[in-house]
């Protein structure tokens, strides 16, 4: 494969209709030429052509052909970079590189954050909040960080800081979190090209922490529906164990109650929505105990409940535990883990299981069935 030239160009061939010509990056490779709008335009007669840059005459011309400096510097290290590394090197490799705002950034930090602003309309909320917790971790532990230093022993250190912080110390399944999150923003950065490898492939491994999920067993259940029917609670209780209760019967997350509008409510007895985290569409049928739940239908734009934000819906749910004697530290995601291991204690196959809680691998759903078995177990001992 011949080996790309680059140039600054004006382009000659397509004028704006202010009457000025586009500057472009052209690519020339196997006799075929390609051109990369800089986003910059001017008249032919301030383009020195001899130079390949804006004539000096022209105002602002030291800052226009600086930054047509650096686009040329850019694209000439990437072709280096390639060449000296031995890998091939078509258009639409270099076009990606050339877009791509980090190449020659070496900053994690500076990555993961272009990254997030990139996706922030494909992103959940949640996500984002996720990407942004695990940032201020690292930052916490050190406040600029390179690709390089990367390594197993920053890793390792890392793990320690995490399970020894005197605020909050993390659990294991914390710190599997957050190396997993370090891992994938590798492996994003060496598809990106912007590293040949990292400290995850070969040397590292990131453990599978099942740990345990807490969840309510169906005669809890039946002690926080008993308090929903008795009207007893406080307003914003009684609202929270609403949706809460919702979603312990259909398996949505925090995010889909949330988001979930009347016009998702299909035929009175169907949820029909695409999941906010996966983008995935699922249709979940609504049991009786969970259609009594329902407010009466307003406008199918209508939000159908009034979902507080998450700190304050997790601290009445702590509240709502303590009134109904449930002993046990329960936020709203712990009510799809309710769902699934009711739903394994009624015998409902697995196959349904999965397909209600949108899971795209059987193995994520058979994580509660794995669950049940260990309580089983645990309970059988009492016979010794």
């Amino acid at each position: 494969m011949q080996q790309p030239t680059i140039k600054v160009v004006l382009r000659s061939n397509f004028k704006r209709s202010d009457g000025s010509r586009s500057i472009c990056l052209r690519y020339i490779q196997n006799r075929k030429v390609y051109l990369i709008s800089l986003g910059l335009s001017v008249p032919i007669k301030q383009w020195d052509k001899r130079n390949c840059r804006v004539k000096q005459s022209t105002p602002e011309s030291y800052s226009t052909n600086t930054l047509l400096d650096s686009y040329e510097n850019k694209a000439r290290a990437i072709l280096f970079d390639h060449r000296v590394n031995g890998k091939p090197i078509t258009y639409s490799i270099f076009k990606r590189l050339f877009k791509d705002e980090n190449y020659g950034n070496e900053s994690f930090y500076a990555f993961v954050e272009s990254k997030m602003k990139e996706e922030e309309k494909e992103l959940a909320p949640g996500t984002i909040t996720g990407y942004n917790h695990q940032l201020n971790k690292l930052k916490s532990f050190q406040g600029e960080l390179q690709f390089n230093e990367i390594t197993s022993s920053f890793i390792e250190a890392y793990q320690k800081y995490l399970a020894h912080k005197r605020d909050k110390p993390n659990n294991s399944n914390s710190i599997a979190k957050s190396m997993s999150f370090i891992r994938s923003m590798l492996y994003r950065a060496k598809k990106a090209g912007l590293i040949d490898g990292h400290v995850f492939e070969n040397e590292m491994k990131v453990a599978r922490i099942e740990g345990d999920r807490e969840f309510l067993n169906l005669s809890e259940l039946g002690k926080l529906e008993k308090l929903f029917q008795d009207g007893t609670l406080k307003k914003n209780r009684q609202n929270v164990l609403r949706y809460f209760l919702f979603a312990c019967y259909t398996g949505l997350r925090y995010s889909d109650i949330h988001e979930l509008r009347f016009s998702n409510i299909q035929d009175e007895n169907w949820i029909s929505i695409k999941m906010v985290k996966t983008k995935d569409p699922v249709r979940i049928p609504i049991i009786p105990r969970a259609h009594k739940l329902l407010p009466n239908r307003g406008l199918d734009s209508q939000k159908v409940f009034k979902v507080l934000t998450d700190q304050p819906t997790n601290r009445y749910l702590k509240e709502i535990m303590k009134i109904a004697e449930i002993s046990k530290k329960i936020s709203f995601h712990c009510a799809r883990h309710t769902f699934a291991t009711c739903s394994m204690d009624l015998n409902i196959p697995i196959e349904i299981v999965q397909k209600v809680l949108g899971h795209r691998d059987l193995r994520t759903t058979a994580l509660y069935a794995k669950i049940r078995d260990g309580l089983k177990e645990a309970e059988m001992r009492k016979w010794e």
